[in-house]
């Protein structure tokens, strides 16, 4: 029975915190919200424009500084040789070679 009387003398006095917090939180958070939200949506819109910026060319669209540049990290980045994308910038490379 000591529990009981616990838990009922937790009650009220539980209930008197949530009547007094709603109270004095929610003039705080609309404008935290409202601020926070524009501020997400820039942010969202910048990650955006830089993924639109960082996109890879297509290699047979690529001139020779962007083949050897994405050559170089590619080689690094994969350890050697031997994937096909570095296979096809070398392709690419060879050939813009040729042409000049």
């Amino acid at each position: 029975m000591g529990d009981e009387e616990k838990k009922e003398a937790e009650k009220p006095a539980a209930a008197e915190t949530a009547a007094a917090a709603p109270e004095a939180k929610p003039a705080a958070k609309p404008e935290a919200k409202a601020e926070a939200k524009p501020e997400k949506q820039e942010k969202a819109a910048q990650a955006e424009t830089a993924a639109r910026k960082k996109k890879i060319r297509k290699i047979n669209k690529m001139t020779l500084p962007e083949v050897e540049k994405q050559l170089s990290a590619a080689t690094e980045k994969m350890g050697g040789s031997f994937s096909k994308y570095v296979q096809h910038l070398s392709a690419r490379k060879e050939e813009l070679l040729r042409r000049k």
